[in-house]
């Protein structure tokens, strides 16, 4: 019996795994606002104790600083709700771009060929391909179901690229064994 995948698409939304998935997300993301917001507080002490001179480039870089700062946090803080979804429905790819903001479409028709890819097969990427050169990349770590996702591309016939990982086994390192 063929699974939901091969017959509508593939929508990471179905999966039993999406809440766990968007959850992890969402707490990498937390970390990162929080650092953000620590560190604009840090420069926001060093310049209250300080002053500003508008003569001294040391200043303006703090400023500088504190801007970015505020900017990454207040937009990461923005992004933190949103769904990050991928879903291929009639050929098309939709995927989250700038953190969720935006979503970005991919049409299959265009792709070459699609290859895992990365450290080893349990840290991967999904690599599509055309005219020898990367269009996107997808870490499987974002994906609700990465077997089903790449059955559903299979099922569009797209040409599939031998796996290519640094380490072939990832069971079995030379650190790990004292060889090598």
């Amino acid at each position: 019996m063929p699974n939901a995948a091969t017959q509508e698409g593939y929508d990471d939304r179905t999966q039993p795994r999406f809440a766990a998935v968007q959850n992890s997300l969402r707490e990498k993301l937390t970390l990162f606002v929080g650092a953000m917001f620590l560190a604009l507080g840090v420069i926001l002490v060093v310049i209250w104790s300080r002053g500003i001179d508008p003569s001294s480039p040391r200043d303006w870089l703090l400023v500088g600083l504190l801007v970015v700062t505020a900017i990454g946090g207040l937009l990461g803080a923005a992004i933190i709700p949103r769904s990050r979804h991928y879903s291929i429905s009639g050929g098309v790819l939709e995927y989250p771009r700038w953190g969720g903001i935006l979503r970005g479409y991919l049409l299959l028709s265009k792709v070459e060929a699609v290859r895992r890819e990365g450290r080893d097969p349990t840290s991967s990427n999904v690599v599509f391909l055309a005219e020898g050169r990367q269009l996107l990349l997808i870490p499987e770590d974002f994906l609700a179901s990465p077997e089903e996702f790449l059955e559903a591309l299979r099922s569009l016939a797209l040409k599939e690229l031998p796996p290519r990982f640094r380490h072939a086994n990832p069971t079995h390192s030379p650190r790990q064994s004292g060889t090598g």
